[in-house]
């Protein structure tokens, strides 16, 4: 949170107001949940209550509460509640005005933190509105409101990123401290919330929409208490003309026509009998505000059966999907495996966690509740008869269309391995990982383009999911055709949480306009070193390296001739013996390191050079084993060297992407770091020579850098997920 003050010159001081008309049965509810905040990044100055001429038992209930937060100003008259706004605006003196309803129950101990963040970190951001969420309904006609809800709460994400007048609603709304003084709002004002958004939307200010901000309400119970409540708001667009330019209203009113039909034809084909009941009666409150718009004034009449929220605090099971799993032969991606399961397990100690993944039999049985295999694999790989693999393509594709439309498609009790199970595991998430699978890139060529669209596939799918979507430290790029380029960036636009493993790739995402992209490392950094004893004398110098066939079949041939000659020539000067290790051996999915690594130690000994069993790593822990028990590492495989710099063994790095050379940077050893495309035998020499006469000097380094790197993510990670609320 330390980021988010630097727009401001202090830490910011915030109240929480709002007006109260006979809200006896939640108060107490609303207030636990406000003083339960956690004070991150802000300074919770006062709550504020004026009770705008309760008859009920609305102040007792307050003064009974014990916190020397809370202010009430009992107010015996009513005289609406834009007059009391009004008080509010004028007299607050915090910089940050959150105002809210009684009758809500902020959903989480980070709901304030999230709301402010934007006016905190954008002096330009004048208004920032939360994400109100009903309660489950108990009554029909409560139950049928929900359905046109959830119909808004679809298109008001989508319209304009969630930044729109729908998204701007009362129950939530965080205002800074000048804009919020120079709001009058008129007497007879029948939508305060719309009020406030128009006047920011007519001076051009910036208005964000904060999906984590939740707060819980009820939807009306009563047939009379939603039409009384529905009747206003249908009146709202009109009331606003009277204030604003109709060509500004018409414009933040007007939602794209496909945009509403595809959510509502989707609700309706979820709960038909609901939506169409609801929609009948929704239609005789259009009717009736029509005829009452002008006797419509700030004192209206209360529904009164959404005034109690409150519900039973039943922990709730944490419910995670890790959708893109690679296979455990790539041990990077499963070091990067092994620490998200345990940033999961730190956080969310009681999650169930479900784990999609390619080879997922060689996962440890306890490593998740569910494992299963991806979407992709499912449609692409498990069945490799070319007509199943259509039909199972359409099948996703149709699928896919009525997730789109909001239908519910997925079966939770249906066998594993089947595409309704597998969608069941996307809509039932709270929260999304997905892994770095080393990076989002693409070569030309159909391959390489169908694979980087079918991860994309599996992001779009997981964004139709309620979950949160965090897609962990990855590198981004390079990519073969710029379109890709755009739509990956896209789609990484939508996430709640986007991490970068290097500064290539953060320069990259915020040249596609994308913010408040966090600056991570690649996982496997976080491994403690294991302090595992050699397994050779301590007086033999061992270098250890690591190789992949990436180049052009002639360049490849002559970066290997270069390799040779440089291992040939250092051990010779050294005289250390050569340990050829295999980082991944996969070649049922194009990585077969052994053939390359084999051909160059054969050659090796053949010039009488010194070399050890080549050794074929296992997991991660054997990783660890064979990295520590090294002197020098020359490394291709990125996570090798990353392997290697945890278990403090200083490294030469062959870049063959820019994920290499930042990976590098992080840990202090960019000196030591080429382009495969650079490569010589005698500037190989050159880089070897140099690790080892700086031995010392870079393991102090390494180990300093990496020590600190593990407090600040651990701690980053701690505090970037929002814990899911006991209701």
């Amino acid at each position: 949170m330390k980021n988010f003050v630097k727009q401001m010159s202090q830490i910011p001081r915030v109240t929480v107001a709002l007006s109260a008309l006979n809200e006896e049965r939640n108060i107490e509810a609303f207030l636990s949940s406000v003083l339960a905040q956690k004070e991150e990044g802000f300074v919770l100055d006062r709550i504020l209550i004026i009770s705008d001429g309760s008859t009920d038992n609305t102040a007792n209930v307050v003064r009974n509460i014990a916190s020397s937060k809370i202010e009430l100003r009992e107010k015996t008259e009513r005289i609406g509640k834009s007059s009391r706004l009004n008080e509010i605006y004028q007299s607050v003196d915090s910089d940050i005005i959150v105002q809210s309803d009684a009758d809500v129950v902020f959903a989480h101990p980070f709901v304030v933190r999230d709301l402010i963040k934007p006016i905190v970190e954008n002096e330009s951001v004048m208004l920032c509105g939360g994400n109100p969420t009903p309660v489950e309904g108990k009554t029909f006609t409560e139950r049928a409101v929900n359905c046109t809800f959830n119909t808004y709460a679809g298109f008001r994400k989508r319209v304009r990123g969630g930044n729109n007048r729908f998204s701007a609603d009362g129950r939530l709304l965080a205002l800074r401290k000048d804009f919020a003084r120079s709001i009058h709002i008129p007497e007879n004002m029948i939508a305060n919330d719309a009020f406030v958004f128009y006047v920011c939307a007519a001076r051009r200010h910036q208005y964000r929409f904060v999906e984590s901000a939740r707060v819980h309400f009820r939807s009306p119970q009563t047939l009379r208490d939603h039409i009384i409540q529905n009747t206003r708001f249908v009146a709202m667009p009109a009331r606003m003309s009277a204030y604003f330019p109709v060509e500004l209203v018409r414009t933040q009113e007007h939602i794209p026509f496909g945009t509403y039909i595809s959510f509502l034809v989707g609700e309706f084909l979820h709960h038909p009998i609901y939506c169409g009941y609801i929609f009948i009666i929704n239609r005789y409150c259009k009717l009736r505000a029509f005829f009452l718009e002008r006797s419509l004034n700030a004192r209206w009449i209360l529904a009164g059966s959404t005034k109690n929220v409150a519900l039973p605090k039943v922990a709730k099971t944490v419910r995670v999907l890790i959708p893109n799993a690679t296979s455990a032969r790539n041990i990077g991606d499963y070091a990067n495996l092994s620490v998200l399961l345990s940033i999961v397990k730190k956080n969310f100690p009681t999650a169930h966690t479900t784990i999609h993944g390619v080879d997922t039999h060689l996962l440890p049985h306890d490593s998740a509740d569910i494992l299963d295999e991806t979407l992709y694999s499912w449609a692409v790989f498990q069945n490799k008869n070319i007509f199943v693999r259509l039909g199972r393509l359409f099948l996703l594709g149709f699928f896919y269309i009525g997730m789109n439309l909001g239908i519910k498609v997925g079966k939770q009790d249906v066998s594993r391995g089947t595409l309704a199970a597998l969608l069941s595991d996307y809509q039932n998430a709270d929260y999304i990982f997905f892994l770095s699978s080393g990076s989002l890139r693409s070569k030309k060529g159909v391959t390489q383009t169908l694979n980087l669209l079918m991860q994309l596939l599996m992001m779009s799918v997981a964004k139709m999911s309620r979950a949160k979507t965090i897609a962990m430290p990855f590198s981004f790029g390079p990519f073969g055709y710029s379109i890709l380029e755009r739509m990956t960036a896209r789609m990484l636009s939508k996430f709640d949480i986007v991490a970068t493993r290097g500064e290539v790739s953060y320069q990259a995402l915020t040249k596609h306009g994308l913010k408040d992209v966090v600056r991570s490392v690649d996982l496997a950094l976080l491994l403690e070193k294991k302090n595992i004893k050699k397994s050779i004398q301590p007086k033999t110098l061992t270098l250890g390296f690591t190789l992949r066939n990436w180049l052009p079949e002639s360049q490849q041939i002559a970066f290997e001739n270069s390799i040779m000659k440089a291992m040939v020539q250092f051990a010779h000067e050294t005289n250390c013996v050569i340990a050829p290790i295999v980082q991944v051996h996969a070649p049922e999915y194009g990585d077969n390191d052994a053939s390359v690594t084999e051909l160059i130690a054969t050659r090796l000994k053949q010039k009488g050079v010194r070399v050890l069993e080549m050794k074929t790593i296992k997991n991660v822990d054997h990783a660890k084993e064979i990295y520590s028990g090294i002197d020098l590492l020359l490394g291709m495989r990125m996570h090798s060297n990353i392997l290697a710099a945890t278990e403090n063994t200083p490294f030469v790095a062959i870049a063959y992407e820019h994920k290499t050379e930042d990976i590098a940077r992080i840990i202090g050893l960019e000196e030591y770091c080429i382009s495969c495309e650079d490569v010589t035998a005698e500037r190989l020499v050159e880089l070897l020579r140099g690790v080892l006469q700086n031995t010392d000097s870079l393991k102090r380094t390494m180990d300093g850098k990496l020590g600190e790197m593990r407090i600040r993510e651990w701690e980053r990670w701690a505090t970037l997920f929002t814990p899911t609320p006991a209701i």
